[in-house]
């Protein structure tokens, strides 16, 4: 490991700890939360595409919505890939769920890598070409739950 990389590792581990310490309530709007083997597994698949990009954003107002682009934000940095965001923004309709944008269509093996963001929540499997995003960018928007 590298000294960058113990920084990120302990951001996760405080991310993991805050949830941790969470009362019920307060858990409620946090209940997308990956399991580590989930993460690591993510992180190793992840890593063979440290030359992609991605850009994280959350609905603005919905906490438990940056809590979890938090922790996909980590995840990708730990992966070795050049991160944006958490951005928060309002968007003009509902945005719900975990919506990817793609500057072009990625490799087999990395889009299975990105299907724990989807079905480990029952989440519909939604990507749209954007071709305003660099080479070799996703976006990846986090809405409500």
């Amino acid at each position: 490991l590298q000294a960058g990389d113990k920084i990120i590792l302990g951001k996760l581990d405080v991310i993991e700890k805050k949830v941790g310490e969470m009362t019920e309530s307060q858990r409620s709007a946090a209940d997308r939360v990956l399991d580590l083997r989930a993460k690591n597994k993510m992180i190793n698949d992840l890593s063979q595409y440290s030359d992609w990009k991605v850009k994280v954003t959350a609905v603005l107002g919905d906490g438990e919505a940056q809590v979890f682009a938090e922790q996909i934000k980590t995840i990708f940095d730990r992966a070795g890939w050049s991160v944006d965001g958490v951005d928060l923004a309002m968007f003009s309709k509902p945005v719900r769920k975990v919506l990817l944008e793609v500057s072009e269509e990625p490799p087999n093996p990395m889009q299975q890598a990105l299907m724990p963001l989807f079905d480990n929540f029952e989440n519909p499997r939604e990507a749209f070409l954007n071709n305003k995003l660099p080479n070799k960018t996703i976006a990846v928007i986090v809405g409500n739950k």
